[in-house]
């Protein structure tokens, strides 16, 4: 083994302290009175995608899952959060169609009462957070897709606000039920 290489307990901690420092930050910019440029940064469905730090409450690891059949696969199931019960969402699923297995790494982005839905999307790729002080949104690029916001780019890569707005009122996303 070599001396880079961490042991498991040591990767689980590392682990542990990222999300850790990751949840911190979350909640000092929710907290914070100036507006915030900093945006939850996570890839699904072949896009990068952005969300406002006030749309989100928490970041977790995936909790347990009550299955509802009858419904979509991106339709995970609920969860009980905080005694209440929140629908999961698969959200690279959604996008994108059938996915991988599940994934040890996955996170919950638990989003903010405010938008009246109580809803949770399960990302794999979560990216933490970027600053959008320094960068200006860009016209609209080629890529369609009705939940996509403004659209950033940053290191030549782009990123787009995803619009909770529209997705939770999107006929496709309010009809988790299969036919």
């Amino acid at each position: 083994m070599s001396d880079t290489a961490l042991s498991k307990p040591d990767k689980e901690l590392a682990l542990r302290d990222y999300q850790r420092d990751l949840l911190t930050r979350t909640q000092s910019a929710q907290q914070s009175n100036s507006v915030s440029q900093k945006r939850l940064a996570f890839s699904a469905g072949g896009y990068r995608w952005l969300i406002q730090m006030e749309d989100a409450i928490e970041i977790m690891p995936m909790p347990p899952v009550v299955a509802v059949p009858g419904t979509h696969e991106w339709f995970k199931g609920l969860m009980n959060y905080r005694g209440r019960l929140v629908s999961v969402i698969d959200f690279n699923r959604l996008l994108a169609g059938p996915a991988n297995s599940h994934n040890i790494n996955d996170r919950l982005i638990v989003l903010s009462d405010h938008l009246s839905v109580p809803c949770a999307l399960q990302v794999a790729d979560l990216r933490g957070l970027l600053d959008l002080n320094y960068s200006q949104p860009k016209s609209r690029s080629t890529a369609n897709h009705p939940w996509l916001g403004a659209r950033y780019v940053i290191d030549d890569v782009d990123w787009y606000e995803l619009n909770l707005t529209k997705m939770l009122t999107d006929p496709m996303f309010l009809k988790a039920y299969a036919e």
